[in-house]
């Protein structure tokens, strides 16, 4: 009867533990970072828009999906300094604005953008520059976002969500 019920309770931790209030210390597998419910990899090569995003549903997730701009901010500033990475925003001419390539996101306007206030063409969108990567500058301040044409071969920041992550685990 002893082993039994350790064998339930071990069961019941295992199931319920992605559920529960409690934080397991780490949810994110090794390399991603974890920030809030969602973990970031930005670690990936050079790359296209196009093959960024399928880099990043290989690994399980998305182009970086930020529903707060304190989420964008934390996860680009802890990206590769002084270098560009795709997120996931793009704008084809059929759009008025350009969108999160995934639904949800926070306002694109409340992004820091080169130029301000946001306008796509500006800010280098045209009918060959699509796809906006962030700028990581050394200076913080100077950091920015930017449409880009897709084919240019940028790092990515890729996301996924420890809820879903914890799920898939059971």
């Amino acid at each position: 009867l002893k082993s039994f019920l350790y064998a339930l309770f071990a069961l019941h931790s295992v199931i319920a533990s992605p559920l529960d209030n409690k934080t397991p210390e780490t949810k994110c597998p090794n390399g991603w970072d974890q920030y809030r419910d969602s973990c970031y990899f930005a670690d990936n090569p050079v790359m296209e828009f196009e093959k960024a995003q399928i880099e990043c549903w290989r690994l399980q997730g998305t182009l970086l999906l930020a529903e707060t701009i304190e989420e964008f901010e934390y996860v680009t500033e802890h990206s590769k300094r002084g270098t560009w990475s795709w997120i996931g925003i793009t704008q084809d001419e059929s759009f008025h604005d350009p969108m999160w390539v995934n639904s949800g996101g926070v306002n694109i306007s409340t992004i820091n953008w080169l130029v301000k206030p946001f306008a796509a063409i500006p800010n280098g969108w045209s009918s060959k520059a699509k796809c906006a990567a962030h700028l990581n500058n050394l200076i913080r301040s100077a950091s920015y976002a930017f449409f880009f044409p897709c084919g240019v071969k940028l790092y990515s920041i890729c996301e996924k969500n420890t809820t879903l992550l914890g799920l898939m685990r059971l």
